[in-house]
């Protein structure tokens, strides 16, 4: 015959929570709490990391603004400058330079010799200027006749210029002449 013992067992209130299944459900439910918590934490962590690429890219866009509004000044000051350079080069390309001119801008052309003035009328040349020395007034004039055109003197005569103070004198010689272009 089977034998049944129907007396009532008392358990511990601490047995009846040890008990395997609440023991793995509070287990779990820790280890659920656990991974929300890691995955706020690097959630939170990946919004300052945002945040501060956002402040970063901020800065950068004030700086390529800034860079831009640079960039706009220099265009136009570029363009400022090209129109400049055109009306220079349409000014040089209208420019006729009478190449009499170039003959006196040479040093070794007029050495000794420092003109007063130069006038044209039509072919023919008016100097006026100065020398200390006979033998250059020849030269320049030799130069003259061989490089520009045939010379005719208007005048030319000997001054002495005299200082008192500083007890100087100085003999130069002033001429005007003519000058038939070739």
């Amino acid at each position: 015959m089977l034998r049944f013992n129907f007396a009532e067992v008392k358990e511990s209130p601490i047995k009846k929570f040890l008990n395997p299944d609440v023991i793995f459900t509070l287990l779990l439910i820790a280890g659920i709490l656990m991974i929300a918590h890691l995955q706020k934490l690097v959630i939170q962590q990946e919004i300052s990391n945002v945040k501060k690429d956002i402040y970063h890219l901020q800065a950068e866009k004030r700086k390529l603004a800034a860079i831009a509004k640079e960039e706009k000044i220099l265009k136009s000051k570029k363009e400022e400058l090209n129109r400049k350079l055109y009306v220079i080069s349409q000014l040089d390309k209208s420019r006729n330079v009478p190449s009499f001119l170039y003959f006196f801008a040479n040093p070794s052309n007029t050495k000794g010799i420092w003109l007063e003035s130069i006038s044209e009328n039509g072919k023919s040349l008016l100097l006026t200027g100065h020398s200390f020395n006979l033998n250059q007034l020849s030269d320049f004039l030799k130069k003259i006749s061989q490089k520009l055109g045939n010379i005719t003197f208007k005048n030319a005569y000997r001054k002495t210029y005299r200082n008192e103070e500083l007890k100087l004198k100085i003999d130069y010689y002033t001429f005007q002449v003519n000058v038939e272009k070739k």
